[in-house]
């Protein structure tokens, strides 16, 4: 890509060769608009950060899908769910955390080099995206482009644009506030999948949280240890905090957890329903009957299923699997 500056403006131009790969098509498109954009109103040259360039580029591509660049004269035929905008970024993200903005800001040449530019291309890809999906991120993107000319440095322009702070104090953003906003935003990405479920790892700790009781003093313990120690009126307090708790669990677990959830879910409330615990429950001891032991049996039972999901999900995490020691 060239540019030369005129009286009247700035004139860009490119050499594509005849045989060029579809995102690197994009990514050249993408920086002749963005140099464009940038140097509008400015009589210099404005290089945009390249974890702009980069992941606006993958956005673009990822948004049109296969058919965004088709071959002339191929037909595409396109099935299935609709293309996952973090296609191959969220594997490789889930597998090594995103870099962080400091990083992104100011790559050096070991970041951008072998599997470190893949990294560094999806950690831009997400950031951008983040950015763009903020409340006001088209207006802020806008003015962040928009005042690179009056920055030497990239991040300064960034501070001015974007307001990641706390709005109630009105100070300007800084650094280590970018640093907590990203933190916050890459840790979210990280524990959902592509349909905004909770990961398997994350839905089963807080299934684990949702079943323990937390005394007043001491570690959480297994809820069905305290069925056989709380009055009734403490265990229907607790146990409604706990089916709540569950349906919440539900909501954002993926499915291959929902059989398992739904089994805590029944044996609960159908504890609470043949205890007839209400409203008008008082604080008389919990009996030590059929009721109870049938229930502590299931819950121990259910126990052990999600120890197992946890280790198969272990063994199968990114992709490893650890097959079962011969008999």
């Amino acid at each position: 890509m060239t540019l030369r500056r005129y009286s009247d403006g700035w004139q860009y131009s490119a050499t594509i060769p005849e045989q060029i790969r579809a995102i690197d098509l994009v990514r050249l498109l993408t920086d002749l608009l963005l140099a464009e954009y940038a140097e509008r109103f400015s009589d210099r040259e404005v290089p945009p950060p390249l974890w702009l360039r980069v992941g606006l580029a993958e956005i673009i591509y990822r948004a049109g899908g296969p058919s965004l660049l088709t071959p002339r004269g191929v037909p595409v035929v396109i099935e299935g769910r609709m293309p996952d905008p973090y296609l191959g970024t969220r594997e490789l993200l889930l597998h090594k955390a995103p870099l962080g903005y400091a990083d992104l800001s100011l790559p050096t040449r070991t970041h951008l080099r072998g599997a470190n530019w893949e990294h560094f291309r999806a950690s831009a890809h997400l950031f951008t995206r983040q950015l763009l999906q903020r409340r006001e991120g088209h207006r802020e993107l806008h003015k962040f482009i928009r005042l690179l000319p009056r920055f030497k440095n990239s991040q300064f322009a960034f501070l001015n644009a974007y307001q990641l702070g706390d709005p109630k104090t009105g100070t300007k953003t800084t650094l280590l506030d970018v640093e907590k906003w990203w933190t916050i935003a890459r840790t979210q990405f990280r524990s959902r999948d592509r349909s905004n479920n909770w990961s398997t790892e994350r839905s089963l700790a807080q299934l684990k949280e949702a079943l323990h009781v937390i005394p007043a003093t001491g570690q959480p313990i297994p809820l069905q240890q305290r069925l056989g120690e709380l009055d009734l009126a403490a265990q229907r307090q607790q146990l409604e905090n706990t089916l709540f708790r569950l349906k919440t669990v539900a909501v954002n677990a993926p499915p291959g957890m929902q059989s398992l959830i739904r089994d805590y879910y029944n044996t609960l409330n159908d504890y609470y329903r043949k205890r007839r615990l209400g409203p008008g429950t008082t604080p008389v001891p919990a009996p030590n009957d059929p009721l109870a032991r049938s229930t502590i049996r299931q819950l121990n039972l259910l126990d052990t299923i999600m120890a197992d999901v946890r280790q198969l999900n272990a063994n199968t995490a990114f992709g490893k699997t650890v097959s079962p020691p011969r008999p």
